[in-house]
């Protein structure tokens, strides 16, 4: 099963946990009366089911009301890896102090699920993981 990050953050403060809470929209129509709502700066971000969407240019960074609206449009006319864009969630930036690498996969060969952390996080997570195997650490 592939969560988008929208059913992600629902599961986990249906779980208790913080998560985020964007507004998800379908259509570029909807996005007025969420924009009311949403402080600037915020992100855009595609919701579809693969890794990699900021290198992809699917979670951008918006400074104001316009660009949201330019941004929202655009991302639900693209397709990213083969997938059309269905959805886009808008959230408000969060400063951040260190970003951090949490996932959950199944692995076929060991037909469970693996947890996967990190203290790196980012878009280059991966590739520090590939560098520095010990940086992941996995746990059945």
């Amino acid at each position: 099963m592939r969560l988008l990050e929208h059913e992600a953050k629902t599961i986990l403060r249906t779980r208790g946990l913080e998560a985020r809470r964007g507004i998800l929209f379908r259509q570029p129509a909807d996005i007025e009366q969420a924009l009311l709502s949403i402080p600037f700066p915020a992100m855009v971000k595609a919701q579809v089911p693969v890794g990699g969407r900021g290198r992809a240019g699917v979670v951008i960074r918006v400074e104001e009301a316009q660009a949201a609206r330019e941004a929202v449009t655009r991302l639900l006319m693209a397709r990213v890896k083969g997938h059309p864009v269905e959805a886009v969630l808008l959230e408000a930036v969060v400063p951040i102090r260190q970003e951090l690498f949490l996932g959950v996969m199944y692995d076929t060969l060991e037909k469970q699920a693996v947890l996967l952390a990190s203290p790196a996080g980012g878009m280059d997570v991966e590739s520090l993981t590939r560098q520095f195997p010990r940086a992941l650490v996995r746990h059945p």
